[in-house]
């Protein structure tokens, strides 16, 4: 008996899951159906197709290979900031490979440019490195391995999905085609309900339509602009303020929350702002997200190791380490070894100590002289490090620090001059997680810029509109200009330029607007 194959329903954007699903419930109910994003139908596949996982080692691997590549447009800085060189390289490389597709080399595209010009001579480096390296980036990777299968998967799947809503690239409708012809045809009602959970609701008022029109506008106004208000504030904090006096009158004159929508840029400031004068005056939420700061454990304590490795050691460093939540001993055991270090027995020779505590302070001890000595104190050290499930990810942060710390002191030959080398591996970054959004039906909802709304609404109050949202601007790449990526483009590289970016955040905002009718 062949297996049931999944009908799946491919949403643009996680906003948009919601209302597919929606449908999906209302309209189609029924066994082995699952709404999800590319990422959720990838994880399926992993599953179905039992692909081989993929390490998280292409950052490391990209990184060695750019620091021994002499001569290349990045060196100088990756002396002075590997960390985001690194970042940049990657960001250009996974813009340039996906856009292609399997089988991707960029000499056809080299032999096309001029060869006096800066973008030759920046691609003929970045051939050379994606040579070296001769790997591809985690997503990418994960699809090429779909790709190369041919064995039968457990279960096949019909994806279902609306190409013109999507940011589709060479690689993804490779995927889809090759699911394609691995399922059984698609239900033509299923694909109906995909197409109507994601049209537009239809509106009389004119003005609500030139509106939704912002980009395209009609060579006639509308005579009659009821339904579209524009206020100009101070300051953000003004316009969040402001619009929750609106809203607070709709609600009077009778209005059902539910009924009132808030689309919101992706501003800190602006949702810092939300989230404290919506709750003061009593208007909950539906659907708002809040991003909550942590620490970088992992690089943190492996920092805090070197620095109490760097003879004379910091007091406040190994305070720190010995009260990292990553070590092998309990909270109230590591305070009470950081006390006696600050009350001034550092080496904790008068304190009781555990056997993973002593081993620490045991290699500690003694000076580290050369790069081969601090790689082998990094291995016992790294295998002392213990984490419960709600810290994992800041363990793997430190496994991969260590590596990179390892990797140069490969290549390093005298350990005093280049201390500050290695602690600029381990600087802790700004980390934030964003916690799961609360859906309540008696609420306002929230729509982001960027992503499709997940409901409709009758009112909806737009803030932030002004320069660098809607659209957002796009983000500059330290690799290529705005007019090189434009010169890639017009060779034939299928690349997404800056243009084609701004354009589908304006369709975006389109869509946004029509939520309201």
């Amino acid at each position: 008996m062949a297996p049931v194959a999944i009908d799946f329903l491919l949403a643009p954007d996680g906003a948009s899951v919601r209302r597919i699903r929606k449908a999906v419930a209302e309209n189609a109910p029924g066994l082995y159906r699952i709404v999800g994003t590319w990422s959720e139908l990838m994880a399926q596949v992993e599953a179905a197709y039992l692909l081989p996982a993929c390490p998280g080692d292409w950052l490391e691997i990209l990184s060695r290979a750019a620091s021994r590549q002499r001569g290349a447009f990045w060196s100088s800085s990756f002396e002075v900031a590997p960390g985001e060189t690194i970042s940049e390289l990657d960001s250009a490389i996974y813009r340039l490979l996906r856009s292609k597709g399997p089988g991707v080399d960029l000499q056809g595209l080299i032999e096309i440019i001029d060869d006096k010009s800066r973008l030759r001579r920046r691609l003929s480096d970045l051939s050379r490195l994606i040579e070296t390296v001769d790997k591809l980036p985690a997503a990418l990777r994960k699809m090429a391995a779909f790709l190369n299968k041919h064995d039968p998967p457990l279960r096949t799947f019909r994806v279902y999905y609306l190409s013109e809503s999507m940011d589709l690239d060479t690689w993804q409708v490779a995927v889809l085609q090759k699911l394609k012809m691995e399922a059984p045809p698609i239900d033509p009602r299923l694909q109906a309900v995909l197409e109507s959970s994601l049209a537009s609701p239809k509106t009389a008022n004119s003005a609500l339509k030139a509106a939704r029109h912002l980009y395209n506008p009609p060579e006639k106004p509308p005579a009659n602009v009821d339904g579209v208000r524009i206020i100009a504030v101070r300051d953000s904090l003004a316009e969040v303020e402001i619009a929750a006096g609106l809203v607070q009158q709709a609600l009077g004159k009778g209005v059902a929350i539910d009924d009132i929508g808030l689309l919101l840029p992706n501003d800190t400031l602006t949702l810092t702002a939300v989230e404290g004068v919506f709750k003061r005056c009593g208007l909950p939420l539906s659907g708002f997200r809040r991003s909550v700061g942590q620490r970088d454990l992992g690089r943190e304590t492996v920092r805090q190791f070197l620095l109490c490795l760097r003879k004379p050691a910091p007091i406040m460093a190994m305070a720190a380490l010995l009260t990292s939540p990553l070590m092998a001993w309990d909270a109230d055991e590591g305070h009470q070894m950081a006390r006696a270090v600050m009350r001034g027995n550092v080496m904790l020779r008068r304190t009781r100590l555990s056997d993973a505590a002593r081993q620490l302070i045991n290699l500690l001890d003694e000076t580290v002289r050369t790069p081969t000595e601090l790689q082998r104190r990094l291995v016992p050290f790294m295998a002392m490090l213990t984490a419960d499930e709600s810290l994992s990810g800041h363990l793997q942060r430190a496994r991969e620090t260590v590596e990179r710390v390892q990797a140069e002191l490969a290549v390093m030959k005298k350990l005093d001059d280049d201390w500050d080398k290695l602690l600029s591996l381990t600087q802790p970054k700004a980390l934030s997680t964003v916690e799961p959004a609360d859906y309540w039906q008696e609420a306002i909802p929230v729509f982001y810029e960027g992503s499709l709304p997940w409901c409709s609404v009758s009112h909806l109050y737009v803030l932030g509109f002004n320069q660098g949202h809607y659209p957002a601007e796009v983000g500059t790449s330290a690799v290529f200009t705005e007019t090189e990526w434009d010169a890639i483009a017009e060779a034939g590289w299928p690349v997404s330029t800056n243009d084609m970016i701004r354009n589908r955040q304006r369709a975006c905002f389109e869509h946004q607007l029509a939520s309201a009718t």
